[in-house]
């Protein structure tokens, strides 16, 4: 392997390796987003088994607002373009299993990315190695 192709090679390393860097901070926000969508749907789980009860309502950045609770709570859900949209408990879980179903997906998906890079990487490492030290003879 002469000079040019271990430059190319070393080059083609290197943006493997930034690429794995940015699937891996990929998958830990997918995992985070999974992470805080089963904690909401432990808490609307909690909450749909209380009865009638006070809470405290969040209306701005650190502002809440003392509530009542009622058992048929029903939730403003946002769609999209600032859009609300009514849901009873029932619906909203079932809107977050679907997230969270997807969420899963997308983190296979990157994580089979992830391991093919990793494996191309090690093959292109070997390679850069194995002319090094051939050219070191």
């Amino acid at each position: 392997m002469d000079d040019k192709e271990l430059q190319e090679k070393y080059l083609q390393l290197q943006l493997l390796q930034a690429q794995l860097e940015e699937y891996q901070k990929e998958v830990e926000a997918i995992r985070s987003k999974l992470e805080e969508v089963e904690y909401l749907r432990e808490s609307l789980k909690e909450f749909d088994n209380k009865q009638k009860q006070n809470s405290y309502s969040i209306i701005g950045k650190g502002i809440f607002v003392e509530s009542d609770l009622k058992k048929d709570t029903e939730f403003l859900i946002n769609v999209g373009a600032n859009i609300l949209v009514k849901k009873d408990t029932k619906d909203v879980l079932k809107m977050l299993e679907e997230q969270q179903s997807q969420l899963g997906a997308i983190n296979a998906g990157l994580t089979l990315n992830t391991q093919h890079l990793q494996a191309k990487a090690l093959e292109i490492q070997k390679e850069l190695q194995s002319a090094l030290s051939k050219s070191e003879k």
